[in-house]
């Protein structure tokens, strides 16, 4: 359990993890779908998720593991979802060629892993701080 000074510097650090993480999907990597997708959403969705989890749970481990949940997600879902885009392109290519009509839009499903990915890590440490309180008896 942390104190106030303790706290207030994870709460700093969380800030300054995910304004980097904005400043990095905006700049070097603005053309990756999935890192300029989730910078795009820091603030409003993974950020607070993060803060709540480290006021809450006023421990390192928990807020950690959210954000190492993020930047997983974001890397799993740019090596799946790349592939899966590509093939969903080409077929579409198929469809339209043969004198199909276009029945599906591609999507790159690397958005919905990273999000699945952080909620997972963010809930397994929400999960470890609970357990973490309690002292067998």
């Amino acid at each position: 359990m942390l104190g106030t000074p303790g706290l207030l510097l994870l709460v700093v650090a969380v800030l300054a993890g995910y304004a980097l993480a904005w400043l990095v999907g905006q700049g070097p990597l603005e053309q990756i779908h999935t890192p300029a997708w989730v910078s795009r959403r820091v603030g409003w969705l993974f950020a607070p998720v993060t803060l709540l989890l480290a006021v809450v749970t006023r421990q390192v481990l928990p807020t950690v593991l959210s954000m190492l949940g993020l930047v997983v997600g974001v890397v799993v879902g740019e090596v799946i979802g790349g592939p899966v885009l590509v093939a969903q392109i080409a077929r579409l290519d198929r469809q339209l060629e043969a004198g199909g009509v276009q029945t599906f839009e591609p999507m790159h499903p690397g958005w919905w892993i990273a999000v699945l990915v952080f909620v997972a890590c963010s809930a397994a440490g929400a999960w470890l701080a609970r357990r973490g309180g309690r002292h067998p008896a």
